[in-house]
């Protein structure tokens, strides 16, 4: 069972303002104190927020999280949208863009305390000597099941809820409710067949091989990863940092202290976080940058269509000699007033904005207001090569 359009409730309405789509972490939901301190300083900034509370247990599948993406762009073509993910939901979100590449409505995400390698995570908890974060994640996993058993419509419920009751621990839950489920992603279905016994991560090891951690040099649109050295959950060395810095498109803040979706001021663990600010600010600079980017490709757009008037889709030559003869009998005097206007008008506009010398045509005149895609960004740089 897909989200689908029916699914999905959304107030966004149509408008050019921006939108912040959240993904919450492990277990958790859109009423998390995390979740609702970032929705205030969103709404702070002028902007819409819309948290996506996923329901599958299944941190591979991505389908879900792009239908809700493509909702909200369909009901808001002409706004930006900005992803903001948490912990698990961090993996989700990277999985996500490493799927799509550039053909995504998103032009920018951030990952926060992202854990990006599940099963190398959920192993260092478990060896952490505070035994409550164990005795947490296996409370958070058994929430993320029963969600889900409560929503899809194509599973043998019954047989889950026993899945749920025999496996208190959180490894174990994940991989036997993956291997009950008919379908989860990178199914191996050979492996399935070979072994009709369930056996722990067997049947279930492509799941393993595919984390976002594996593949990070497939993201392909701007995105922020703020992670602290001292997170207690997510690890420092649950990913190398190394290969993460070599993708261009990944800017990378990790500071000393922070926790895990922390990142607290002051006395009290209360109010606006410096995570919060960061995500906020990194974002009014992500949407200025490319504004001004829009604002080039439309001059751009605007001298190359003065140039040649055919450019955007001015009248065919056919069509204009038409309406030339058409005009010229019709009033020959205003014609001939309005001609010599409109040289002067001509005249004045290049001496204040000579043309620029362009080595291909660009794909399509952009809207001032509206956020540039990274096809525009190109199309500005062959245009000024």
């Amino acid at each position: 069972h897909w989200a689908s359009f029916k699914d999905i409730r959304t107030e966004t309405k149509s408008s050019p303002g921006p939108i912040v789509v959240i993904v919450h972490g492990f277990g958790d939901n859109r009423y998390h104190p995390y979740i609702q301190r970032i929705c205030r300083s969103i709404h702070n900034s002028g902007w819409r927020a819309a948290v996506f509370s996923y329901w599958r247990f299944d941190f591979g599948e991505t389908r879900d999280l792009e239908a809700v993406l493509s909702h909200v762009q369909a009901r808001n073509p002409m706004a930006p949208i900005v992803a903001i993910a948490y912990s698990a939901g961090g993996h989700l979100l990277l999985k996500y863009l490493q799927a799509t590449g550039k053909k995504t409505p998103l032009v920018a995400a951030i990952s926060c305390s992202g854990c990006f390698d599940l099963p190398y995570t959920i192993e260092n908890i478990v060896r952490n000597e505070n035994v409550s974060y164990r005795l947490y994640l296996n409370q958070q996993a058994k929430v993320c099941a029963q969600r889900h058993i409560a929503h899809d419509k194509a599973i043998d419920r019954d047989a889950l809820f026993t899945v749920v009751r025999e496996n208190p621990d959180c490894q174990r839950l994940y991989d036997k409710f993956l291997y009950s489920l008919p379908t989860y992603s990178y199914k191996d279905e050979e492996a399935h067949r070979n072994f009709p016994s369930y056996e722990y991560r067997k049947q279930t090891h492509k799941q393993y091989k595919n984390q976002a951690a594996k593949h990070m040099e497939k993201v392909q649109i701007t995105t922020l990863i703020l992670h602290a050295e001292d997170d207690p959950i997510v690890s420092d060395g649950h990913v190398n940092w190394d290969e993460v810095d070599v993708n261009k498109s990944i800017i990378t803040m990790k500071t000393r202290r922070g926790g895990h979706v922390a990142w607290y001021e002051g006395a009290l663990p209360f109010g606006e976080t410096w995570c919060d600010r960061v995500c906020c600010q990194f974002i009014s600079g992500v949407l200025e940058a490319h504004s001004q980017t829009t604002f080039m490709v439309d001059v751009i757009a605007r001298l190359k269509a003065l140039e040649h008037p055919n450019f955007g889709g001015g009248m065919s030559d056919e069509k204009a000699k038409m309406s030339e003869n058409k005009h010229d009998e019709g009033n020959a005097k205003i014609k001939n007033k309005g001609s010599q206007h409109e040289s002067t008008t001509r005249e004045n506009s290049m001496t204040a904005h000579p043309p620029l010398s362009t080595h291909g045509a660009l794909s399509r005149p952009c809207a001032i207001a509206r956020i540039c895609s990274a096809s525009d960004i190109q199309d500005i740089k062959a245009a000024l090569s």
